[in-house]
């Protein structure tokens, strides 16, 4: 996903190449207090029918992107 992460005085401000179609199934979340985890997943379903027969392809991937923090940080903030 290419995160990158630039550090402001009181803030961090974090950009991430994430699809429209996959915005939904992303979730950020802190582990610890100097951790930032960007996970999600992918589902790809592919169906061909010829000649009276039918072929389905599935695929399910996840991902996750684990960004350290500079200074540690309260994660209920």
């Amino acid at each position: 996903i290419n995160a990158q992460m630039s550090d402001n005085d009181d803030h961090f401000v974090i950009t991430a190449n994430i699809p429209a179609n996959e915005q939904n199934q992303v979730s950020i979340t802190m582990k610890g207090d100097k951790e930032l985890v960007i996970a999600g997943h992918r589902r790809a379903e592919e169906k061909i029918e010829k000649d009276g027969h039918t072929r389905t392809t599935s695929s399910y991937q996840t991902y996750s992107e684990s960004i350290p923090l500079n200074w540690p940080v309260d994660p209920k903030g």
